[in-house]
């Protein structure tokens, strides 16, 4: 079966999936995508634009989540989500609170910080590209920037001290069920 895996090299949602397919052996391609021009290959593979996307034969899954079961449907072992239906309960309520609550309230910290120096914020997308990719892309990200922000709900100082609650939330739930 051919696995494919549209992915940014540096979102924790596409680093779940990458360990994911890494715990499970699976033979898979992997295509790095760059934020702004993924627009138009995802959404005329998916109808949308976000990652991670991957293809399993010819069908394309698109979310942490829904590419975590698919993967524990297709290769029940080692399992991903716990079966005992309390424990799976559970697993499925911590990741649907990192993935749509803490998660990208605390991606708005991380933009906002990147967005203050142009060369952060294009290493951390194109890094992985060669130069002849990276200094067009560098061309445009300044101009771009209102376009990231409003992705990502940066509306103002308001909202990036929301993430800085995310950060304490997420962190207090993590020490919390770690204990002693």
């Amino acid at each position: 079966m051919n696995i494919e895996l549209l992915h940014f090299c540096f979102s924790p949602y596409n680093e779940k999936v990458r360990w994911a397919l890494d715990i499970k052996k699976l033979t898979h391609r992997r295509t790095s995508l760059l934020p702004g021009p993924h627009v138009r290959q995802v959404r005329r593979l998916t109808g949308q634009t976000a990652t991670p996307v991957l293809q399993l034969g010819e069908k394309w899954i698109v979310g942490s989540g829904n590419i975590l079961a698919a993967l524990d449907n297709l290769q029940t072992s080692p399992q991903l989500i716990p079966e005992d239906e309390q424990q799976k309960a559970l697993a499925l309520e911590i990741q649907r609170k990192f993935d749509d609550d803490w998660g990208p309230r605390i991606r708005r910290v991380v933009i906002s910080a990147l967005m203050n120096d142009t060369s952060d914020l294009v290493s951390v997308f194109s890094g992985h590209k060669s130069a002849f990719v990276r200094l067009p892309y560098r061309c445009v990200i300044p101009l771009a920037k209102p376009l990231i922000a409003k992705g990502n709900d940066i509306t103002g100082p308001a909202s990036i001290k929301d993430g800085e609650t995310a950060i304490a939330e997420a962190m207090e739930f993590v020490a919390d069920s770690i204990g002693d």
